[in-house]
């Protein structure tokens, strides 16, 4: 009973999405809320001057104190301040930005031109994302509970990983839904391409198809078609621009900190091991894995499209709609894909990389400071 009902919210939220033309509209909406609250940019302001004043003394104190044991001590507090800052000055800069793309993904097809097929596409892409928009949220609440002061409050070791972890993931919302709405539109193109000989799907094989209006029909389509991936062209690169600087930034600083995260929850128990801390790690990581999805899917979607190019039956169509198709074949030559600073990709493979980069600086470390390690654990 419970299932149904939640199943319904579920489904109601969907259709909500179709009509609005954004299966993920709850998102936006709280990327709109967030960005013309004048109470959140003076708390993300706030935020920003702390962690750049806390990573500029830090950094003094460690030229003061350059032994390992201090560096290893100022690190999990200076790494998750610049990732906050990694966060918070996008969410502050780039929200008009984004207020331009989103603009622009507004101006193409609606979605209630999408037929059976692509709907239950569509719904198979909401549920997964309300699944991880929700699990958002309960990482959220597990933040709030981390604030209540089971042995004191101690705001290095509690609230402030807490509040990085809420920032970290929240960026990655705001990735997921830029993604998600290219994938959409990608997906109506590529069943617009699958569909578009309907009249002739018994025709023999090799067979031109010598009929007027049908020929008018996959011309009308096809040019569609081709200003359809124009803009979705045009729309992809406005969102790499958008994120790969950002990207680039997360990538790297994300290898030192998961690095020193993982060594002081590991190797120096009993010191490094509050409940906030331990969220912020699980942030951080659901993060890389989260980018690194992100990014297949819209990596993806050029090979699907160009899959449904190939499936059509053009050879029942005549000499211009096959140069027509042609020509969208072109535009499809060349992949796709979100790029940290356009140094590397960001998939899968970078996902690995740096969680084995990670424990190979763990290794490093526990290796550098045994006699120290033993000392902190005593």
């Amino acid at each position: 009973m419970v299932l149904d009902s939640v199943y319904e919210w579920a489904e109601r939220l969907f259709w909500q999405g179709i009509r609005k033309g954004d299966i993920l509209w709850f998102i936006d909406r709280d990327a709109r809320v967030l960005t013309k609250n004048c109470l959140f940019l003076v708390l993300a302001l706030a935020v920003t001057v702390y962690s750049s004043i806390e990573v500029a003394c830090q950094l003094y104190m460690l030229t003061e104190k350059p032994a390992l044991l201090h560096v290893l001590a100022f690190t999990p507090m200076f790494f998750q301040s610049t990732h906050v800052l990694a966060c918070t000055v996008p969410l502050i800069v780039q929200r008009y930005d984004y207020k331009k793309i989103y603009a622009d993904y507004q101006k193409m097809w609606p979605l209630s031109g999408v037929d059976q097929k692509g709907l239950e596409e569509m719904r198979s892409i909401f549920l997964k994302c309300l699944c991880t928009y929700v699990g958002y949220y309960f990482l959220c609440f597990l933040c709030i509970v981390s604030f209540i002061p089971v042995n004191g409050v101690d705001y290095e070791r509690n609230l402030w990983p807490s509040l990085a972890g809420f920032f970290l993931i929240n960026y990655e919302m705001h990735i997921m839904h830029m993604c998600i709405l290219y994938n959409v539109q990608c997906i109506m193109l590529r069943r617009r391409l699958e569909t578009i000989d309907q009249r002739h799907q018994q025709s023999p094989v090799l067979l031109l198809v010598d009929d007027d209006s049908y020929q008018e029909h996959v011309r009308r389509v096809l040019k569609e078609c081709v200003k359809q991936d124009i803009k979705l062209k045009m729309f992809g690169n406005s969102l790499i621009r958008h994120f790969q600087w950002v990207m680039l930034f997360h990538a790297g600083n994300g290898i030192l900190l998961l690095s020193v995260l993982y060594y002081m929850n590991i190797f120096l128990r009993g010191i490094f091991s509050p409940m906030g801390l331990l969220i912020f790690l699980f942030g951080a990581n659901s993060m890389a894995f989260l980018y690194a999805v992100s990014s297949e899917i819209f990596r993806e979607q050029v090979n699907l499209i160009r899959d449904a190019v190939f499936e059509t039956k053009w050879y029942t169509f005549n000499v211009s709609n096959r140069k027509t198709i042609l020509l969208l074949l072109t535009n499809l030559t060349r992949p796709r894909f979100l790029t940290a600073g356009g140094v590397f990709d960001v998939n899968y493979a970078l996902f690995i990389s740096i969680m084995h980069k990670c424990f190979n600086v763990m290794t490093v470390l526990n290796r550098m400071m045994p006699e120290g390690r033993q000392m902190l654990e005593n």
